[in-house]
């Protein structure tokens, strides 16, 4: 991966299990990673309530045998049933060569809910230029964008891309601290 490059991976509408045993992610390679920003979209089973999905960062050296967690939980709690949550962006700093991400879900009775995990992959340096977007088929387009972020206490509330000559400006909505919409760049 190209220093720079914003990448979605990860988990895609996975259906979780009380276990991180089968949600897994494959290794990501993360030596030119300083940060992963997590945006987790959660859909609760039918008839269930009250139940979180839950959400953990591994790290391991070359060799990929010994996996360790990142000391941070991310939960995403779900309250009502066959219902769709997004998870505020969540950034953790990484300092490893290869990461996955591990998932599952805490309090089901019966029907176990769906998740994805989107990863935003931001480089060991502060500049957040020549960025590369990776799109859903894995084809690269290239740009080279300066971002700004907005944050409404601990809510990122918008982010601007400059090439210096064009801005864009995407924002996100909540209710209450639970991301509920992103827009488009605009």
């Amino acid at each position: 991966m190209d220093n720079g490059a914003i990448q979605r991976v990860a988990l895609d509408g996975v259906t979780l299990t009380n276990a991180y045993t089968g949600n897994t992610s494959d290794a990501i390679n993360a030596r030119s990673i300083g940060s992963v920003t997590l945006l987790l979209n959660y859909t609760t089973g039918a008839g269930e309530t009250d139940n979180k999905a839950q959400v953990q960062i591994e790290y391991s050296d070359r060799a990929q045998k010994n996996w360790h967690t990142v000391n941070k939980l991310i939960e995403l709690s779900g309250a009502l049933a066959a219902t769709n949550y997004l998870s505020a962006p969540r950034e953790i700093g990484i300092n490893a060569t290869y990461i996955r991400i591990k998932a599952k879900e805490d309090g089901v009775a019966a029907n176990y809910g769906t998740l994805t995990v989107t990863l935003i992959l931001s480089p060991r340096t502060s500049s957040h230029t020549k960025t590369e977007l990776i799109d859903d088929e894995g084809t690269g387009i290239f740009t080279d964008w300066a971002y700004t972020y907005t944050y409404t206490g601990d809510n990122l509330t918008s982010v601007v891309r400059t090439d210096g000559v064009t801005s864009q400006t995407k924002t996100f909505t909540y209710t209450g601290d639970n991301l509920t919409s992103e827009s488009e760049w605009v």
